[in-house]
């Protein structure tokens, strides 16, 4: 990857041990952790590969000179990974190095990816833990935050010199012993630096410690006689890095990263404000990318919403993608990834996309809720309510898609506006607005009843119920043609949904919980999972 090229779509696909080290029967094969990752980016559009080392802050491969990775383990999972590495290095091979290699040979740049302060291992079943956290408890900042109560006490605190130098350690250990083409730093896992009393006293401190990670890769870059990027890895919103101590944007202003990469917390977002990022770094030597969580607030993302949010953020004008965590979506049935596509704008032009809205976390039933410290304030869910005057609840929804050259070409096969609301019932009277046009209620079509939920088997990270606030009860879509019509356009479109008559009988509020806008053109093949109506 050279650094500075604003003519290049970037994709960087990240993996960790897990992924890599840990899907097979220990101890997996050279072959076989090679396609774990290769695998997932020969001919594609990727031209990264981010590879996490100190994933759950569980560090086997002996970067972390603090670290204490032995058996026995909690689950299978770390025993496989430990496994396989330590069969290896006894056979004298260094996956790293192999990964490294590989990567590069397939035209690949190679990225070691570390979590900045991963809060996986603080509580229950885990039984690796890195030993300096083991030895400092006085260096966790001990403070709980909402959006992970239990664990975010164990956070590493930024505060201390002690924590600072040992992070610095890890990516000065790395960079001596691979030959790497980038670093990551990933403030979203998590996005928690110092005591918050203590935020704006230490700001000017985590970024004088990260200009000094600065200098160590460029002495690695010109020790190894050819450019290794830094990147930076932070939630999506600007104000909110600030908040938590990551002064971003001066980052930007003094050029101390290649790259910073804004992404969403876990879920995936699809209106993540990333002009103020982009703003910052007009006349500077710095790329921005989007960054992608793999899984939507309760369930996983389709082709088409992944092809959505690419299109999106190309039009933003970000210089690259960045794909966290994406196998999850494989794992939990969102059914094949559209890597070799997300890179060519032009190619997705005229694909099929699934425009959302994005939801609010599992187990937040209002998104009032919601923990504004990660990110920005969710339209969705949306209780309705009978107002008299006819007036509904306001939604705003993307359209990158040039619609009226598509029309003009004869090329838009279909254009539907998609709207799930809970507890409907047929004495419900709904009424829907598009730009403030009312649409005729017999162009709205009512699609069959089902039950939302929750997908059981993900990560209760947020002390969700199974059926969570958010996605219990019965639902009904309304489904709106629009192909032939003018009522939505490319760019930004207000929906208002207005309940005018409710059904006595039924106590339940009803609520709007999905917003979807779906473009399809002619002779084009729509692969994936289109509906997701399920979850």
């Amino acid at each position: 990857m050279k650094l500075g090229r604003r003519d290049h779509h970037h994709v960087v696909y990240h993996k960790d041990h897990g992924e890599v080290f840990g899907e097979g029967d220990a101890p997996l094969s050279l072959e076989q952790v090679l396609e774990n990752s290769l695998g997932w980016c020969r001919n594609t559009g990727i031209n990264v590969f981010n590879f996490h080392i100190n994933s759950h802050s569980r560090d086997f491969l002996g970067i972390d000179p603090c670290e204490n990775a032995a058996p026995p383990f909690e689950h299978l999972g770390p025993w496989t990974i430990y496994e396989t590495i330590r069969y290896h290095r006894e056979n004298g091979v260094d996956l790293m190095a192999e990964l490294c290699r590989a990567m590069r040979s397939a035209g690949i740049a190679f990225w070691a990816g570390l979590r900045i302060n991963d809060i996986h291992h603080t509580t229950g079943g885990e039984s690796v833990h890195p030993r300096f956290w083991l030895e400092h408890p006085e260096c966790r900042t001990g403070e709980s935050v909402p959006w992970d109560p239990q664990r975010s006490p164990g956070a590493l605190d930024f505060a201390h010199q002690a924590v600072r130098d040992y992070t610095l350690g890890i990516v000065e250990k790395t960079l001596e012993l691979y030959d790497v083409d980038g670093i990551d730093l990933d403030f979203n896992r998590m996005p928690i630096l110092f005591k918050s009393e203590e935020t704006d006293q230490h700001r000017d401190t985590l970024t004088a410690w990260l200009a000094e990670v600065r200098a160590a890769v460029d002495a690695a870059a010109e020790r190894r006689e050819h450019p290794i990027c830094l990147e930076v890895r932070v939630p999506s919103v600007a104000d909110q890095c600030h908040r938590f101590g990551a002064d971003v944007l001066t980052w930007i202003d003094r050029e101390l990263v290649h790259i910073v990469t804004a992404s969403s917390t876990r879920f995936a977002e699809f209106e993540m404000p990333v002009e103020p990022f982009l703003e910052a770094a007009r006349d500077k030597d710095v790329l921005v990318f989007a960054g992608i969580e793999g899984l939507q607030a309760d369930g996983v993302l389709s082709r088409e919403m992944y092809r959505a949010w690419a299109y999106h953020y190309w039009q933003t004008g970000v210089d690259g993608l960045h794909l966290f965590n994406n196998g999850y979506n494989h794992i939990y049935g969102g059914g094949p990834h559209p890597i070799d596509e997300l890179h060519d704008p032009d190619r997705l032009a005229t694909l099929g996309k699934r425009y959302v809205i994005t939801r609010t976390l599992p187990g937040r039933p209002y998104i009032e809720h919601g923990d504004p410290l990660l990110s920005y304030p969710k339209q969705l869910p949306r209780e309705l309510s009978t107002t008299g005057d006819g007036k509904g609840e306001l939604f705003e929804i993307h359209v990158d898609d040039d619609l009226e050259h598509a029309r003009d070409a004869d090329i838009l096969e279909t254009l539907v506006l998609r709207v799930r609301i809970t507890e409907l019932t047929k004495r419900d009277r709904i009424a829907i607005r598009i730009n403030g046009e009312l649409l005729d209620e017999e162009n709205l079509r009512v699609r069959g009843s089902g039950w939302a939920r929750r997908l059981t088997n993900l990560p209760n990270v947020y002390n969700a119920p199974p059926w969570s606030a958010t996605t219990s009860g019965s639902y009904r879509w309304i489904l709106c043609d629009l192909t032939q019509c003018n009522r939505l356009r490319s760019g930004s479109n207000q929906i208002e949904v207005s309940l005018n008559e409710k059904n006595p009988d039924v106590i339940a509020p009803l609520c709007v919980y999905n917003i979807e806008v779906d473009v399809k053109y002619r002779h084009i093949q729509h692969e994936g999972n289109e509906d997701t109506g399920r979850f």
